[in-house]
């Protein structure tokens, strides 16, 4: 083997240079970007292609690898060349507007054009999400046996040895805690200081609400839950919180039935994680 074998599409082996490994997906946007005629397209057509087919051809290897910065720029820079301009050879052009403003959502006024950094970040985010989720996926498992055996995707920490896969979710967690939030059932799945628990709360909030005094690491929700009643045990609240957050946890619901914890998605709907909505 020369080290340069595919599988799939991506690279098999990874060298210390990622920006070498993945500049197959910088030539590709080239390519399909040279055989445009800008100057028969719109700028909504243009912002169509952008969006449509410039940004989905490096979609497949973002989806299982962290980019190096420097390289989604890289794809960044043709695109938006690509979409002021009616040729790729221009060095010099002007941009009447921010890039950060074309970058926004419609609803913000921007075109919905997103960043590759963000795009790369997204599908990462995904793999993160069906990690602290308890996906039944089969790669999961073997993640999870392999990193979780004493502990969770919220409290593992990873060897030096850890592959680079596993880094990659790994380094996706504080997002997937920001952005999600338990339902609450047994409590059994949740420990209070690392799992998500307060809806409105962020992890700092969250942090700061609890007893200056309490040692709460380590500790699962279930022991705060009365599971006949299915109620809060006030007298651990009082023991776990600060008193002046114990009303907003009391406000917390339990559901009534007999079930386990489920983690939901706060940017969607249906609680579930699109990746739509980690942009």
């Amino acid at each position: 083997m020369e080290g340069h074998e595919t599988f799939l599409g991506n690279p098999l082996f990874l060298t210390k240079n990622r920006s070498k490994d993945f500049k197959f997906l910088k030539d590709k946007v080239y390519g399909r970007l040279d055989g445009w005629k800008c100057k028969l397209l719109s700028k909504t057509g243009r912002t169509s292609l952008v969006k449509a087919v410039v940004q989905g051809i490096p979609a497949y290897s973002m989806a299982t690898f962290r980019l190096p910065l420097s390289l989604c720029e890289e794809l960044d820079s043709p695109a938006r060349k690509f979409w002021w301009t009616d040729s790729l050879d221009k060095r010099h052009y002007l941009c009447l507007t921010a890039s950060d403003s074309i970058c926004q959502p419609k609803a913000r006024g921007g075109l919905g054009i997103r960043r590759f950094k963000d795009i790369n970040a997204a599908f990462l985010a995904k793999l993160g999400w069906m990690m602290a989720s308890d996906s039944s996926k089969f790669w999961v498992s073997i993640l999870k046996a392999r990193y979780c055996r004493e502990s969770n995707f919220w409290t593992a920490t990873l060897p030096k040895t850890a592959s680079v896969v596993a880094r990659m979710i790994w380094s996706t967690r504080d997002f997937i805690r920001e952005g999600s939030v338990y339902l609450i059932g047994n409590g059994d799945a949740v420990d209070i200081w690392n799992s998500p628990l307060v809806p409105w709360f962020n992890m700092e909030q969250t942090r700061a609400a609890f007893n200056p005094l309490s040692q709460a690491k380590n500790v699962k929700l279930s022991l705060l839950i009365d599971e006949r009643e299915k109620n809060w045990k006030v007298d651990q609240l009082e023991r776990w919180f600060q008193p002046s957050e114990i009303g907003l946890i009391r406000s917390i619901p339990i559901m009534p039935t007999p079930a386990t914890d489920r983690l939901i998605w706060k940017g969607t709907k249906s609680g579930s994680f699109s990746i739509k909505s980690a942009y």
